[in-house]
């Protein structure tokens, strides 16, 4: 089973791949459209946002780990490399 506790935000890359962030659990996993998962950090305090860094050619991540007091004290980010690409929503 997927622990949804804390799910607090998520991103796609171009091959159906969800990065997501796992607030309670201080988690980043990567689900694929197959259903395997790969944890991809642990032990954070509190990861609460999660994108593509649009300027990479390496799929970089960049996390906000908030911590748990909602203050924004102590806000930091996290990059992480992913080798992916992320998935761009065409134009309108």
């Amino acid at each position: 089973k997927f622990p949804l506790g804390g799910l607090d935000d998520l991103t796609i890359d171009d091959n159906g791949n969800l990065y997501v962030c796992l607030w309670i659990n201080g988690k980043i996993v990567k689900l694929s459209q197959d259903g395997k998962r790969q944890l991809l950090a642990k032990n954070l305090d509190g990861p609460s946002a999660i994108a593509f860094d649009p300027r990479s050619t390496t799929g970089r991540l960049i996390i906000l780990i908030k911590g748990g007091d909602f203050k924004f004290q102590g806000t930091q980010i996290m990059e992480m490399e992913t080798g992916a690409n992320p998935y761009h929503l065409p134009y309108l």
